[in-house]
């Protein structure tokens, strides 16, 4: 026992000394830049144990120490591995100490290895059962330890507890939040409790209409049509087939409160007419007279603003977070308070006159959560669970771009930013642009990536990933080195990538020569024997420069080799490593210890010498693509966003949040990244960027990876929901399987607008796996049904909803091919010249281009050929919203020259293999071409038409999908107003380029249905796709 007992003590004492080590690892690292490097695929961890031996009747306790190395099988991520073990203790209380090796096969999902376990002393195998169990998330101590149980069952059901401790892994425990859920606001004690009046029949009869015109906005909002359960296809349809038709009957009912049907709009209306009589009769009756209403209306508009103020938006702020408690009870207290405060200070009225006020607040709060509970029930989820914001406006109320952006800025808690300038980007002109960025930067340069490919799909170096690291890293190191005479100063090179596409596509390949280019060795095979040249010569001229520097040389006797090491090199995160820690039940349904390793961040971001200092300093990218051959090529149709101007101060602020939500601490982020004050002439810095023609008003908006804040979901269910009736809106996608935001758009198509929605033919589809394939018919499917069925209820509000399949055969830059595919699109579906109702020699000027460029001799090229025959993937994630009177501007004249600016654009971008292309130009002369179109019919509207002409254009990485809602990090570009017009011609075209569907079968032909377990697992991880 004496044995046990010294052991125990070691223990415990190792235990304190970890946990000290742990908290207090990051410190003296400030003189140096801290990265997160590369993972390591070698775990090693310690693990002290107590013993328990049952012999007969009696037992014997005792303790180990094991230290353990841990191999994962091919993907960290998916948590398999091989685990090796050696250990040394005492098992038997007084008995000798004892020591042997174990060799384990696991599954960390489900916490548990098994394997054999060998006594050195007694020269024997046993199977060994061994489980992990974190406890809380992140670990025990919060550094991802474990408590861990031991079973031996050939060693007198030998059994080991203790806990494991991490070694040399800084980042566990350290890299997603502590909390799963988020917590909505307690009830303060200082908060006061009304007791509710007794109502007249008049006023109760006017809350229930109020209830029945509020229940019917939030299902017009967000109608439900999906499906859980794995029936057979006729049964399913059936089944939606009588709640579209319920819609249809409860659309076209009229009474002698609906005279003109049951619309969306009519409810509308009928709410706020039953609210506002609401006040007014209570307020009648607490006076004892009837009369001047300008006090009761009053009184309901600072209701209907505290409603919005103090309970939809920051409920609706959490969409796509779990929730708890999922209530509008708190909320609904603290609106109450604030209405009783705000008529105690504002009104003459007693308290017992108030009371009747907070009565009715209170019983219209009540229908509120009462509808969430509905919304709950059909929808099931917190996270998907929207509070119709007509609850607490009114249609004038956002009727206006001005409006419309101080909402959204309200919900989204950021801020537009206007004296920005804005590039729209096509296809592989990122690829460009991305080399340039790294070029140009002088002070830092981040590229914040999902995908930064080492290998092709065939295992052969990827040539775009080579590119980017010797044409871009390699020679912006070398340069910066070559100008350190003058300069005195090597910028920050940061990259952000996220483990998943790392590890699946070999990103280790280059990510270990950038983050040491010095020293590393690179050989490839000897197929590639010219690469291996470029590469080596690439590091001799970086090597050979160094030399040549005499003032960094006098540096690096000054501070050491290690600091060249350190400042001559791109700062390598591997963000979100595997971490089975952290674990959570609100992930896949029936699974409570999913791992929160299913989340990654899938933003796509390029910034540069973004500073406080300098609004007009500095360059950011937003895109949809990664670095690699697979997003190049003749047949990869994506976009991208390049911004300047003081929006961007906005993506440096997300960046350093990054790096915080990773473990580091504020002395660890880089100085390039630490916040700094504005200068004091900074308004007039952004006047004179304005003078110069710096126009875009631009919001920067971040979904945080995992269970984070994800204000981009509330952007976007913001602007389905609405935008005025009359408002065109498209949106083409890549990955179309949310029913939440296809629901959303059905809403604003009854509403009034005119919804397109486009999505990959399989053959089209970047994701081409069948549960996101399944999941997108099922939508689709159920899409077309409701276009079809309720089509002249559509037509009835002026709305529209039409449901395509993005089908182009054509590579993506021959010009040529794709004008003729469109211009059999255009014959093919009138339609679309009803949403773009162009004049007819504008249409002329596409036979004239044509022409122009087989005189010319229009040839196609591309940074890379495909690797294999395949048809043009759509990978776009954008968004277009225009409000109504979007039709009277294409009728303009002048669009003309703006159509043979974009299609000159399109046809001139043609890259070589040795280019460093400054695509900007072409981009500014399109901009330059919509401002002399647009401009004439702008001046000749009224102010007040002016404000009523919305625009919203979206650019991103969040695709239509539930994973990119809740589980992944995202980000988009909102840019708000005129210049959102700049992409308008590129959704004119897409519009052409689609096979609009009418009929279900004839869906069949380009997404064909799953069936049996197929769709059954599409449907349960629909989260996950």
């Amino acid at each position: 026992m004496k044995r046990f007992m010294i052991f125990l003590t070691f223990i415990l004492g190792f235990t304190a000394a970890y946990t000290q080590s742990q908290a207090a690892s990051s410190e003296g690292q400030q003189e140096r830049i801290r990265s997160m490097g590369l993972p390591s695929h070698y775990e090693f961890s310690l693990n002290p144990m107590a013993s328990l031996t049952l012999k007969g009747e009696s037992h014997e306790v005792g303790g180990h120490l094991a230290l353990s190395l841990y191999r994962p099988f091919w993907h960290p991520i998916f948590g398999l591995g091989l685990t090796g073990e050696g250990y040394l203790g005492s098992f038997e209380g007084e008995g000798d100490v004892e020591g042997g090796l174990r060799a384990l096969a696991g599954v960390k999902l489900l916490f548990s290895q098994v394997g054999l376990d060998y006594s050195i002393s007694g020269n024997e195998f046993d199977f060994i059962a061994s489980w992990a169990f974190p406890l809380e998330r992140g670990g025990i101590f919060g550094h991802g330890q474990q408590l861990r149980l031991n079973w031996i069952p050939g060693r007198d059901h030998s059994l080991h507890l203790g806990l494991n401790f991490p070694l040399r892994q800084p980042h566990l425990g350290q890299t997603r939040p502590a909390q799963d859920r988020v917590k909505l606001p307690t009830v303060s004690s200082s908060l006061l409790t009304f007791k509710q009046s007794e109502l007249s029949p008049e006023l109760e009869q006017t809350l229930e209409l109020l209830e029945h015109a509020a229940e019917w906005i939030a299902r017009y909002t967000t109608p439900f049509f999906d499906q859980v359960n794995l029936e057979k296809d006729e049964k399913e349809l059936e089944k939606f087939e009588r709640a579209v038709q319920t819609l249809k009957t409860h659309l076209n009912f009229s009474d002698e409160f609906y005279p003109q049907g049951h619309s969306f709009q009519a409810e509308i209306e009928t709410y706020h007419q039953m609210f506002e009589q609401a006040f007014i009769l209570t307020f009648d009756e607490a006076q004892g007279t009837t009369g001047d209403r300008t006090q009761s209306l009053r009184i309901a508009e600072k209701a209907r603003e505290l409603i919005l103020q103090d309970v939809i938006m920051p409920y609706n702020q959490l969409l796509g977070r779990v929730k708890t408690p999922d209530s509008l009870k708190n909320l609904s207290v603290q609106a109450v308070n604030d209405f009783n405060s705000w008529l105690s200070v504002t009104t003459p009225l007693s308290a017992l006159q108030r009371n009747q006020l907070v009565t009715v607040l209170q019983r219209v709060l009540a229908i509120l959560e009462q509808q969430r509970k509905k919304t709950k029930s059909i929808w099931k989820d917190s996270e998907v669970v929207w509070i119709p914001l007509q609850y607490g406006l009114r249609p004038e109320q956002y009727d206006t771009q001005g409006e419309l952006n101080a909402l959204l800025e309200q919900i989204t808690q950021q801020q537009f930013s206007d004296a920005n300038q804005i590039y729209y980007i096509i296809n592989e002109e990122f690829q460009s642009e991305l080399t340039d960025s790294i070029l140009q930067a002088q002070d830092y340069h981040i590229l914040w990536i999902h995908d930064y490919r080492g290998v092709t799909p065939e295992g052969e170096p990827d040539s775009i990933g080579l590119r980017q690291t010797v044409r871009a890293y390699l020679a912006a190191l070398t340069q910066a080195v070559r100008n350190y005479e003058t300069t005195g100063k090597i910028p920050l090179y940061l990259i952000l990538l996220d483990q998943y596409y790392y590890e699946s596509n070999n990103g280790a390949l280059w990510m270990e020569l950038l983050q040491n280019p010095l020293e590393h060795e690179m050989r490839l095979s000897a197929k590639y024997a010219y690469w291996n040249e470029m590469i080596q010569q690439a590091q001799a001229e970086l090597r050979q420069a160094v030399a040549d520097s005499a003032l960094l040389q006098q540096r690096v006797r000054q501070y050491g080799q290690k600091w060249l090491l350190n400042t001559l090199k791109v700062h390598v995160n591997i963000t979100n490593p595997s971490d089975y820690s952290f674990r959570s039940a609100h992930l896949i349904p029936h699974i409570p210890f999913a791992p929160d390793d299913l989340m990654r961040d899938h933003r796509k971001i390029v910034l540069y010498d973004v500073s406080e200092q300098d609004p007009g300093k500095g360059r950011a990218i937003y895109t949809g693509m990664g670095v690699g051959e697979h997003y190049t090529g003749p047949t990869w149709e994506d976009r991208a966003i390049l911004v300047k101007g003081p929006a961007l101060v906005s993506v440096k602020d997300a960046a350093r949040e990054v790096l915080v939500n990773q473990g580091f601490d504020a002395d660890d982020i880089p100085q390039h990244l630490r916040k700094q004050s504005f200068p004091v002439n900074y308004a007039e810095m952004i006047r004179n960027l304005r003078k110069q023609g710096w126009t875009a008003t631009v919001m920067d908006l971040h979904n945080q990876t995992g269970f984070r804040a994800k204000p981009v979901n509330a952007l976007k269910a913001s602007l389905y929901s609405l935008m005025p009736p009359g408002s065109t809106i498209i949106v083409p996608d890549s990955l179309w399987n949310s029913p939440f935001w296809g629901g959303l758009l059905v809403g604003a198509a009854l509403r009034g607008c005119r919804v397109l929605l486009i999505a990959p033919a399989l053959d089209n589809a970047p994701s081409d796996g069948f549960p996101q394939m399944s999941r997108a018919q099922e939508l689709f499917t159920r899409l077309i049904l409701l276009q079809n069925n309720l089509q002249a209820e559509l037509d009835a509000t002026g709305g529209m909803l039409k449901v395509g399949v993005y089908t182009r055969r054509s590579d993506v830059n021959d010009t040529r091919a794709m004008l003729n595919e469109f211009r059999q699109g255009l014959s093919h579906y009138p339609f679309l010249k009803t949403i773009f109702p162009f004049l007819p020699e504008v249409y002329a000027v596409i036979e004239d281009v044509d022409q122009n460029l087989k005189l010319a001799g229009f040839q196609m090229s591309f940074h890379t050929e495909d690797l294999e025959k395949r048809q043009p993937k759509l990978h776009l994630k954008t968004n277009f919203f225009a409000s109504a009177s979007f039709p009277d501007l294409l009728a303009w004249n002048g669009w003309d020259q703006v159509f043979n600016a974009y299609l000159y654009y399109r046809s001139k971008y043609r890259p070589g293999p040795q280019d460093n292309l400054e695509p900007r130009n072409i981009p500014s002369d399109l901009r330059d071409a919509y401002n002399v179109a647009a401009r004439p019919y702008w001046q000749s509207l009224s102010e007040d038409e002016q404000q009523r002409a919305i625009y919203y254009l979206t650019v991103g990485s969040q695709n239509q999908d539930y994973r990119g809602m809740i589980m992944d990090g995202e980000a988009a570009c909102v840019v708000a107003g005129y210049d959102s017009l700049v992409a308008m011609l590129d959704f004119f075209f897409m519009s052409g380029l689609t096979t609009w569907i009418d009929d279900p079968g004839d869906l069949e032909k380009y997404l064909p249905a799953q069936k049996g377990w197929r769709k059954l697992l599409g449907r349960y991880i629909m989260k996950a796709l």
